[in-house]
């Protein structure tokens, strides 16, 4: 027999208008933390591979307008539902259930159906939504930056730094890097976005499953009910599924990820290979003067000493640095090629969204 409540069914029309209503959230979002790569964009290294960045903005707002479509549409076929079991008495279901054949039916789904007792809708998928972060300021990097306080070269960066801060230039060297490699933490920043609206919309699609759930507690046992749950299951899945909306979005946090991380590496690499060059003359300078102060201290009745132990501890912290910077220099340098290939390999499949 079949069970039709008018007000659960009608909620359902109104979550479906929420939805809807929270897409618009995710646009904003977008427009707040996608728009910019900074000063120099990709700079030369890596502007062919964000050449597209404009364009696949603009790809995520017919996205977010195909989402809205969608969702609206879903809507005013709940509420022509409810329209047409009023005037029918709930005997004519198979009229109704061709207001459902609006998707496709995808056989390897199972209809949405009613959900178990006690469900609840939970909160708007814009609810999950974070300020993006940037990979590069992760503390990992500051540790295995450690030996930068026994270096010379290191000290003197960072008072050129402190005196470009005067200039409104708050890191001189990652803002001459960016005309090279671009700006990693602006771009990484941008990668967490991706990958923040990527889990958006993977939460979009579970909440309208969810939700459309709860809808079904109130509608069930007619063919009119499953074709609706077959709309919701294609639905739920081209919004939030794999092969859906987020795949496009997770394989551009991908590319963007990696190419910051690339960008970062080499901008390391390159300081520590500088850093280490400097410690290393800096050793051999002091460990030179420190055997001239030993010999003249046999002579002076050791009042050398003191000096010459002085230029071996400092020969001795350049040395140790030299040779960590030189450690750096290759594992940064080869983990920014192979970032760099990551990113020369990583596709964007976009998708077409129904209309519904």
């Amino acid at each position: 027999m079949v069970y039709f409540d008018q007000n659960v069914v009608a909620s359902g029309a109104k979550d479906l208008a929420d939805l809807r209503d929270d897409v618009a959230k995710a646009q904003a979002y977008g427009d707040d933390h996608l728009g910019s790569l900074g000063r120099c964009n990709g700079g030369k290294i890596y502007e062919a591979f964000l050449a597209e960045h404009t364009k696949s903005v603009e790809k995520f707002g017919e996205l977010v307008s195909g989402s809205r479509t969608l969702l609206n549409n879903a809507k005013l076929h709940v509420d022509s539902t409810v329209k047409a079991y009023a005037d029918t008495e709930n005997t004519n279901t198979d009229e109704v259930a061709k207001i459902w054949n609006a998707l496709e039916k995808n056989p390897k789904l199972s209809p949405v159906g009613p959900a178990s007792a006690g469900a609840s809708a939970g909160p708007l998928p814009s609810a999950g939504l974070k300020p993006p972060d940037s990979k590069t300021d992760d503390w990992i990097w500051k540790v295995l930056s450690w030996p930068d306080y026994l270096s010379i070269s290191s000290w003197a960066r960072t008072l050129l730094n402190y005196i470009a801060s005067l200039f409104g230039i708050a890191d001189l060297w990652a803002w001459l890097w960016e005309c090279i490699g671009g700006d990693f933490n602006k771009i990484s920043c941008v990668s967490s976005a991706w990958f923040n609206l990527e889990a958006y919309y993977r939460e979009l699609g579970s909440e309208l499953k969810n939700r459309m759930s709860i809808m079904f507690t109130g509608w069930y046992d007619s063919a009119d009910a499953t074709a609706a749950g077959d709309y919701f299951a294609k639905a739920a899945k081209v919004l939030g599924g794999t092969g859906g909306v987020p795949q496009p979005l997770h394989n551009l946090g991908d590319l963007y990820n990696t190419v910051s991380l690339s960008s970062f590496w080499f901008y390391q690499a390159i300081f520590s290979a500088v850093d280490a060059l400097v410690d290393q003359t800096i050793a051999a300078i002091f460990e030179a003067g420190s055997l001239m102060t030993a010999i003249a201290a046999i002579f002076s009745g050791g009042l050398t000493a003191i000096p010459a132990a002085i230029a071996a501890f400092i020969a001795l912290m350049s040395q140790v640095s030299a040779m960590w910077g030189w450690m750096m220099t290759a594992v940064y340098g080869y983990t920014g090629l192979i970032a760099l290939l990551g990113a020369a390999t990583t596709d964007v499949n976009w998708v077409t969204l129904p209309e519904g």
